[in-house]
């Protein structure tokens, strides 16, 4: 065992014992098994993190029992020994051989948090749960617990038992843990659960009343220190009605208006998600389609003090829109007659990285149809290669095609907990888009630009659109171009038919790159030259 680090947490165990300053309860109350109880109780979380460290509750419990009969033998506890005494104890009873488990799971689940103490000389905030456990088991519970080594207080955790949950969770299979937050308008999430949350590969969907937030792994990348608070309060009447009157009147506010936050003790005034999140909005609307087709998510630019529309998915069967974004803020749900000015210049959208560049119009054109979206609410990222599943989610919105919902899937690597399970089924099903084999289908491989034009050949051949290519001339329109046998068999006629309905063009004018990958941008403009002639 390393001697280091076991001086080290023995040194931190002294650091926390001394700080418990002031007026001891009688010696009686010195019960290290209620010490445990209430960390069970209140902090269940660090019971359990301790346990996924590798000891039971059982061998916690059994260590605090021990220490607690070690510290009875040597004497009566006072204000005056009480310091030293913790201190022998402590020292003999973790090195017993009977509980090093224990010692080594503190190591494990602790490590990092008895480091920052040390180097910090400040009591890192995730031990505190332990240090006011046994604070309480001594003292009672009026006594107001120490603040800490030298700095301020640490604020308490309003909701334990989501903690709690959260980390019950971390064992199980499923890729999403859900969250009943409805009765809080805000949690506070320490870091080192976040993080666990993140190495497990799981997302957070946090649910209140007709507002869901979707954390995915790596949203908020906070230190194990710090702590996220996160919350959705709907705005009192007064400002929902000064917020409803920006929007204008051609606008009519569908729900509440929610306010997102999100902040941490590094950052109290507020933080950007470090990827995108999703927001849903859910409503209960007993309005005709044509009605409900109008309504949408905006986002409050508070710079501009204006309500801006944003495109997301939306189910008129489950009553949902959902967007993506990395942008905290008010969010609410407004119907309307929206009409576009079709005689601008310009389409504008959110997005502050295709400006200038020579898709901007077409990706614009796209987003005000609702064919496409961003990565986040400001961010499309135009040069990024677009994967499979992104490519057939937006041909099927392009087509009219609804995703339906699907029970069984017919590719191994398509989980039915994908986002993209129904839309590449879907696709499938309807012969616009296939695998590389029966089973396979590579949902997040990049697509290639011959993969494209055979998938929008195929598209628009379904629909009876586009002028055909004869089996004469296909070799014809492809021998422009010097790579042309880089261009693979099955994709030949679909690439023909693409060029010569202008849908797919070259790279230059005689290199088609049929293996190179397709950029979102690049996708945007094909899907909308094949969706002007549909």
């Amino acid at each position: 065992m390393n001697k280091l680090r076991r001086a080290a947490l023995i040194t931190l165990t002294c650091f926390m014992l001394s700080i418990l300053a002031g007026p001891l309860a009688s010696p009686a109350s010195a019960d290290f098994l209620s010490a445990y109880q209430v960390l069970k109780q209140d902090y269940g979380y660090v019971v359990d993190r301790i346990v996924a460290g590798g000891a039971t509750e059982a061998e916690i419990e059994a260590f605090l029992i021990d220490l607690e009969m070690d510290v009875s033998a040597r004497g009566e506890l006072n204000k005056e020994n009480f310091n030293s005494l913790m201190y022998q104890s402590f020292e003999e009873v973790i090195q017993w051989r009977v509980h090093r488990n224990v010692f080594r799971a503190l190591l494990e689940s602790y490590g990092d948090e008895i480091e920052y103490t040390l180097d910090n000389e400040d009591l890192h905030p995730e031990l505190v749960p332990i240090r006011d456990a046994v604070m309480e088991a001594l003292l009672g519970k009026d006594e107001e617990p120490a603040s800490g080594g030298g700095g301020g207080g640490v604020p308490a955790v309003p909701n334990n038992e989501i903690n709690l949950a959260i980390s019950a969770a971390l064992s199980g299979a499923e890729k999403t843990i859900y969250v009943d937050a409805s009765s809080y308008n805000e949690l506070v999430l320490p870091g080192s659960l976040l993080n666990q949350v993140s190495q497990k590969g799981k997302s957070l969907n946090l649910e209140w009343a007709g507002l869901n937030i979707l954390l995915p792994p790596g949203a908020a990348a906070i230190p194990g220190s710090d702590r996220l608070t996160i919350s959705a309060d709907k705005l009192s009447p007064a400002k929902k009605a000064e917020a409803t009157q920006k929007a204008g009147a051609s606008l009519k506010l569908v729900g509440e208006i929610y306010d997102i936050k999100a902040a941490t003790l590094e950052n109290p005034q507020g933080i950007l998600f470090n990827k995108p999140i999703d927001i849903t909005l859910t409503y209960s609307y007993e309005e005709t389609t044509e009605v409900q087709k109008s309504l949408a998510i905006y986002y409050f630019n508070e710079k501009n003090q204006s309500w801006e529309k944003l495109t997301g998915e939306h189910s008129l069967s489950a009553r949902y829109i959902r967007i993506s974004t990395n942008q905290p803020g008010k969010y609410a749900l407004f119907t309307g007659a929206v009409t576009v000015d079709t005689t601008e210049p310009e389409l504008i959208s959110n997005f502050i990285d295709i400006k200038g560049h020579w898709a901007e119009q077409d990706i614009n054109t796209l987003y005000q149809k609702g064919l496409i979206s961003g990565v986040t609410t400001f961010q499309f990222e135009p040069e990024r290669p677009i994967t499979r599943a992104e490519f057939a989610a937006i041909m099927l919105r392009a087509l009219g095609e609804s995703p339906g919902s699907y029970m069984t899937g017919r590719f191994y690597d398509v989980p039915a907990d994908a986002w993209y399970f129904n839309v590449v089924n879907k696709a499938a099903e309807m012969g616009i888009i296939s695998g590389y084999s029966s089973t396979s289908f590579g949902p997040q491989d990049s697509i290639t630009r011959e993969q494209i034009a055979a998938i929008i050949s195929r598209a628009m051949q379904l629909k009876g659109k586009g002028t055909s290519v004869t089996s004469d001339n296909i070799e014809a329109r492809l021998s422009g171009f010097a790579d042309q046998r880089s261009i693979s068999v099955w994709a030949r006629s679909g690439v023909a038919f693409a060029l010569e309905n202008k849908i797919v063009m070259g790279r230059t004018t005689t290199q088609f790159a049929p293996l190179a990958t397709a950029t979102r941008a690049e996708a945007a403009a094909m899907i909308l030259r094949m969706y002007n002639q549909l």
